[in-house]
């Protein structure tokens, strides 16, 4: 488990690396207000203001507890990071999970609780990192058997929210970004650098839960 975990650590800081703008730091410890704990990796977007939480899974457990411990850190989030001279007006957080078939079939077994909180998947991952200009949340799954790897891989399916549609699937792209087969890959539209919103007003502030 330690070291799959590592795998998967090691991958995606490899990949946080490579994204232009972005700060981030490991295994970042807590303690405020008698609640306690450790934040995977926690990135730093200082242009736009933009914090990072990053959860990193090897396997499902427990579904609930884990987004009760993902709450728990997005809340605390701000002060962590003021701690280290990063004043942050924006809060996303992403889950990392390993990209294996249990864990995708319990992904699809809590898809309506998991959408419910983690709106996107590993397709908007990237676009989101090269223009952090609001909130966003999602489950991105990854293979951490290659440290070398430097973006989601694999398939990912969840069920929409409510049921309505067909579930969502996206495979890796020549780009290391997921392509979904059920359209054309669509870059985000927004706000070129020049007219980027405050980082403490438009969507960016409301926190990471997403209206």
């Amino acid at each position: 488990m330690n070291r799959r975990h590592s795998l998967l650590a090691e991958s995606f800081a490899s990949f946080m690396a490579s994204m232009p703008g972005w700060v981030s730091e490991a295994e970042v410890s807590f303690g405020i207000y008698g609640e306690r704990g450790i934040i995977d990796q926690l990135a730093w977007h200082p242009a736009t203001a933009h914090l990072l939480v990053v959860e990193l899974k090897t396997e499902f457990v427990d579904v609930n507890e884990m987004l009760g411990t993902l709450d728990r850190k997005a809340r605390l989030a701000r002060s962590v990071a003021a701690g280290r001279g990063w004043k942050a007006g924006c809060v996303s957080v992403w889950v990392v999970a390993s990209a294996t078939r249990t864990n995708r079939r319990h992904a699809a077994e809590h898809a309506a609780l998991l959408r419910s909180r983690l709106r996107l998947d590993g397709r908007q991952l990237g676009p989101f990192l090269r223009n952090p200009t609001e909130v966003t949340t999602g489950l991105a799954f990854w293979t951490e058997s290659n440290p070398r790897s430097t973006g989601p891989e694999g398939g990912h399916e969840l069920a929409r929210s409510g049921g309505a549609g067909p579930p969502i699937r996206a495979e890796q792209g020549s780009d290391g970004l997921r392509k979904s087969d059920s359209g054309p890959h669509q870059t985000p539209q927004g706000p070129s650098a020049d007219t980027r919103p405050s980082p403490r007003s438009g969507p960016c502030y409301r926190g990471w839960r997403m209206a």
